[in-house]
């Protein structure tokens, strides 16, 4: 259970940090790049410290995961663009 809870605590921390460094006129690359990177992080501190010492394979749940939370980012993209048109970026807080 804290092999969970701390790899989704460093996975947001990654994603939240990305997140506020990439955003800014580009819309899609904050949300893209924050989801990616924090599932990534997340997918390899989960199986990495879950599988420390064990003796079964572990690689290919990991690049599995990696594959979902790659495609989860890309979706995420779609939904963010669909929502955009509902809620418009202030000025001035790096929206266009």
């Amino acid at each position: 259970m804290a092999t969970f809870f701390g790899a989704l605590f460093a996975g947001q921390l990654v994603s939240i940090y990305v997140f506020d460094q990439v955003r800014g006129i580009p819309w899609w690359r904050a949300p893209f790049y924050g989801a990616l990177f924090g599932g990534l992080i997340f997918a390899g501190f989960f199986y990495g410290q879950m599988a420390y010492g064990a003796e079964e394979p572990w690689a290919n749940r990991l690049a599995v995961m990696a594959g979902i939370y790659a495609g989860a980012a890309f979706l995420n993209v779609f939904i963010y663009w669909a929502l955009r048109s509902l809620i418009r970026p202030l000025p001035g807080f790096g929206g266009a």
